[in-house]
C-alpha cells in the first residue's frame, strides 16, 4: 500500500514544529530536532495506516468468506484484481492501543 503525501517536507516540519509549541509554549526547539519529531510522526502515522489496512483487509476477507452470497465472492475475486480498499476509523481504533504500546 502507499499513500500519497498531501505536504511536502517543509510544511510537515511546520505543522511539527506548531504541534511541539503547542504542547511546550515556552520551550525552544533545534531544527534537528523538529526534523526528528516530524520523522517519528511520520513514521507513526504510515504504521497506523499499514495496520488499518491489514485490519480492513481481514474484515473484508472475514466477511467474504463467511458470506453465501454470490456479491460478496465476486468482491473477493476483484480485491485480487485491484480494488481499492477503504479504510475507515473503527479500523485504526482497533489497532490503536496495540500501536501506543508499541511506540511506549
Amino acid at each position: 500500500l502507499t499513500i500519497r503525501r498531501a505536504v511536502d517536507a517543509d510544511q510537515m516540519e511546520s505543522l511539527t514544529n506548531k504541534l511541539l509549541l503547542k504542547n511546550h509554549p515556552n520551550q525552544k526547539f533545534s531544527n534537528e530536532g523538529i526534523a526528528l519529531s516530524n520523522e517519528l510522526l511520520t513514521w507513526l502515522v504510515m504504521e497506523a495506516f499499514n495496520r488499518a489496512a491489514v485490519e480492513a483487509e481481514c474484515e473484508k476477507d472475514s466477511s467474504t468468506f463467511f458470506s453465501q452470497d454470490s456479491v460478496q465472492d465476486e468482491e473477493l475475486s476483484d480485491s485480487k484484481t485491484g480494488t481499492k480498499l477503504v479504510i475507515e476509523s473503527k479500523h485504526i481504533q482497533s489497532v490503536a492501543a496495540e500501536l501506543l504500546l508499541d511506540f511506549s
